[in-house]
């Protein structure tokens, strides 16, 4: 048997054993992405960082994402009774 076959047969039996993803929405959204879910200018996203009044954020390299879970959490505080 040829390490290719060996190889070939590894991927096929682990692609498999992971699990469907529950959503389609990924776990991290980019700024763009928010934006839009938000319906509100980039810029305003930004100025709400610094002001640390918007949605937590992880700057990662030069991106910024912000997580699913806690723009949910975020948008649950922001309601108003």
């Amino acid at each position: 048997m040829s390490i290719a076959n060996v190889r070939f047969r590894h991927r096929r039996t682990t692609h498999n054993q992971f699990p469907e993803p529950e959503s389609t929405v990924p776990d991290y959204l980019t700024s763009e992405e928010v934006s839009d879910l938000l319906r509100t200018p980039k810029p305003t996203l930004y100025k709400w960082r610094v002001e640390g009044t918007g949605p937590p954020a992880v700057k990662v390299g030069r991106k910024l994402l912000y997580s699913r879970a806690q723009l949910v959490e975020w948008l649950d505080a922001q309601q108003t009774v």
